[in-house]
């Protein structure tokens, strides 16, 4: 079964495209991740839906399969393959890959199964990989700072202010509450909370399964 890497016996079909989709932010890999492959044949943009099967394989892996000979044939120097994919509270992704035109070539080979000679055809460079990121959506942070860590005494007028990466700033009403619709898309941000002359910064790991994040400062 060696010789038949790659290749579904029953089907006589092939990987044509394996890979992963992962978090840019943790790496890891995104099972609802929905992906989508088609190809353009000759490099000048026409792209074109593959009737190829879609499985999956946990941890954001997933391989297309296709029989050889419903592979479109090139009709330009640079074919290429492209995916697509989104997922839940991510940005939608698109990954291309150009692929040498002999690549893509029906190679043929004679095998011998259960006694009988058989001719396999296949992709010649199949199957290719191809990786795919996506950036998580921006979150919002939401909280209050207090005086000394006290909650029984809000630092009404704090400038609380986003620096690293640089992002927005607000002021904490009379409770001490603040709200900052938008923080950069990093794995850490610095936030500067100024309050009669006393700065403090902090810093805020985002969690992009929250929509809302939350967090206590404190001037001391």
């Amino acid at each position: 079964m060696s010789a038949l890497k790659g290749l579904s016996a029953a089907a006589l079909t092939q990987v044509l495209v394996s890979g992963r989709v992962s978090d840019a932010m943790s790496g890891r890999g995104l099972d609802g991740a929905a992906p989508i492959l088609d190809f353009d044949p000759s490099g000048s943009g026409g792209f074109v839906s593959l009737p190829a099967r879609l499985t999956r394989h946990g941890d954001g892996w997933f391989a297309f399969h296709l029989a050889p000979g419903a592979m479109p044939q090139p009709s330009g120097p640079t074919p290429t393959l492209r995916l697509a994919a989104s997922a839940a509270r991510h940005v939608d992704g698109l990954a291309t890959v150009a692929v040498p035109p002999a690549d893509l070539a029906l190679a043929s080979e004679e095998q011998t199964i259960a006694a009988h000679d058989v001719t396999i055809v296949r992709i010649a460079g199949a199957p290719f990989r191809i990786a795919l990121t996506l950036d998580p959506l921006p979150v919002a942070l939401a909280g209050h700072v207090f005086i000394d860590g006290d909650s029984d005494q809000p630092a009404a007028g704090a400038d609380v202010e986003i620096v690293v990466p640089p992002g927005a700033s607000t002021t904490t009403g009379a409770d001490g509450g603040f709200g900052l619709l938008t923080l950069p898309v990093a794995a850490e941000v610095t936030v500067k909370v100024t309050h009669g002359g006393e700065v403090r910064n902090h810093v805020v790991r985002p969690d992009y399964d929250q929509r809302i994040n939350r967090a206590v400062f404190t001037t001391a």
